[in-house]
């Protein structure tokens, strides 16, 4: 017999389908990171999937390091870490918090930089 038919990812009998596509994160390492090669939406797909299912190190920092780094979606200190890790790129940093949001201390401690080849 086939199974619950789906309307919007929910079927008939209401219980929720889930969202993650199943075998996103199967096969080598090696395979995986041929599938995914320098899409940053599918590196953050499978690194979910990842996540979720066996978690190898070698091949979840691999799938971290594919993903552009987003101010938006971290934490203060996680920004604060990242800029201090990669200093190049705090004007950017900077202009993508400015631009969405906007957090005073964040803004500030990027502004109080004195690094001159950061912020130019």
């Amino acid at each position: 017999m086939a199974g619950p038919l789906l309307e919007d990812g929910v079927n008939v009998g209401g219980s929720i389908a889930t969202a993650q596509a199943p075998g996103l994160a199967d096969g080598t390492v090696e395979e995986v990171k041929a599938r995914v090669g320098a899409n940053p939406e599918s590196a953050k797909s499978v690194l979910a999937a990842e996540r979720d299912g066996e978690d190898r190190v070698t091949l979840v920092e691999w799938l971290e390091g594919q993903i552009p780094f987003d101010v938006n979606d971290s934490t203060v200190e996680e920004a604060k870490a990242y800029v201090e890790a990669n200093p190049d790129e705090a004007a950017d940093v900077l202009a993508a918090e400015k631009a969405g949001e906007n957090r005073v201390t964040l803004v500030e401690w990027l502004e109080a930089r004195d690094d001159e080849d950061i912020l130019g």
